[in-house]
């Protein structure tokens, strides 16, 4: 490697990880804040649900812009100064029409952006695992560590300094990708529009519609877990500083697993799937059992593990799958079954039933939901390896 793709990939790592402390200056604290402010499970749940439902437009809108023209840089640049505007509408939001209106905005660009910079990354370096894995670590650890740090200063300071961490955030996210280089593309496919020939292949293959299912289920849990958390806490009598604590503790298992995308990716994605499958069951069960604050973070820790298999073999998955012309698209609807249609589904289910039965119960559905989904794996494997 020379000193020019030595730096080209820097700013691909870089990028990773400013996206990512993005996302903690603000979002990953975003049910803390608005419990603090005294608004209820329910209305938490509608505002995330919003920020989801949002979220899948916003992929299919962007992702198709990113194809159309062949550039994720320019949208990247424009959705993370949106990402800005819109989370300090929704930070500054008196009203709960305001709230619920800010989080769609939010999602709309927040999500995408994640998708375009992982299509962007892998156009470049043609689905390399080499190079895409050691950037989410990257991603992975400077989240850890800026949240772990960023958490105690919350806790002391209040949420008055978000608007500072995220600015400086969403500016050195911008700088970056401004100087960040773009595979060179085939002026022959510019501006090529999708067609429904093109979605028919793509929702006829079993393998996507396979792992759409798997992606549905674990997002429910994910999300569910997610609502759960400021509770737990508040049950244990946890200040807010274990938010912090907490969404390190996915990092430190998770960052190795990343790192070894490209030894992992020798292992054929069903058995990566079905493995991330069983960690999310573990992590659930641990958190149901749970009694202290940092058994919770243990569980927590256990899920980090499976998303940092699921992630790649995602990615890998869509990528063979999709046609190369709706790439950026492709890997939107993956995360929009995931981070969306799941999650809107999974925030108003999960903010009702705390509501009306408590966390615990909800834990219970939860690990329900990861015991049925990993007997539909295990069928599913054994019934493709008897068809070999």
């Amino acid at each position: 490697m020379n000193k020019k793709q030595g730096v080209i990939k820097f700013r691909f790592v870089f990028m990773q990880a400013a996206y990512w402390c993005t996302v903690a200056a603000f979002f990953s604290f975003l049910v803390v804040y608005l419990r603090q402010k005294g608004i209820s499970a329910g209305l938490i749940g509608i505002i995330i649900a919003s920020y989801r439902l949002s979220s899948i437009g916003g992929q299919i809108f962007w992702g198709n812009i990113c194809d159309r023209y062949q550039s994720n840089k320019k949208v990247y640049i424009l959705t993370n100064i949106l990402i800005f505007i819109c989370s300090m509408m929704l930070f500054k939001a008196a009203v709960s029409w305001q709230m619920v209106v800010s989080a769609m905005l939010l999602g709309f660009c927040q999500n995408p952006t994640l998708t375009n910079m992982d299509t962007w990354l892998l156009k470049y370096y043609n689905g390399s695992q080499a190079v895409y894995g050691p950037a989410l670590a990257a991603g992975s650890l400077a989240y850890g560590i800026f949240i772990f740090f960023y958490g105690r200063q919350v806790a002391g300071h209040g949420f008055d300094i978000v608007p500072y961490f995220l600015g400086i955030c969403v500016a050195l996210s911008v700088i970056n990708a401004a100087f960040t280089p773009e595979q060179p593309v085939d002026n022959t496919v510019r501006k090529v529009k999708m067609n429904k020939d093109d979605i028919k292949i793509l929702f006829k293959n079993q393998e996507f519609i396979f792992l759409l299912i798997i992606l549905f289920f674990v997002g429910f849990t994910m999300i569910g877990m997610n609502q759960i958390k400021p509770m737990i806490w508040e049950y244990m009598n946890a200040g807010v500083v274990y938010q912090g604590y907490d969404s390190s503790a996915a990092m430190v298992l998770q960052t190795p697993v990343f790192f070894a995308a490209a030894s992992l990716s020798r292992i054929a994605p069903h058995k990566r799937l079905t493995v991330a499958v069983i960690l999310y069951l573990v992590s659930v069960s641990i958190a149901l059992v749970a009694t202290v604050p940092m058994l919770v973070v243990f569980a927590t820790m256990i899920g980090g593990m499976g998303y940092g298999i699921l992630l790649p073999s995602m990615r890998e998955i869509i990528r063979k799958t999709a046609p190369e012309k709706m790439a950026t698209t492709a890997q939107g609807l993956g995360d929009a079954v995931f981070a969306s249609v799941s999650g809107m589904t999974g925030a108003i289910l999960s903010g009702v039933a705390i509501d009306f039965m408590g966390f615990k119960s909800l834990l219970i559905i939860l690990l329900l939901i990861q015991i049925m989904l990993l007997i539909f794996v295990l069928y599913k494997g054994r019934k493709e390896a008897a068809s070999v």
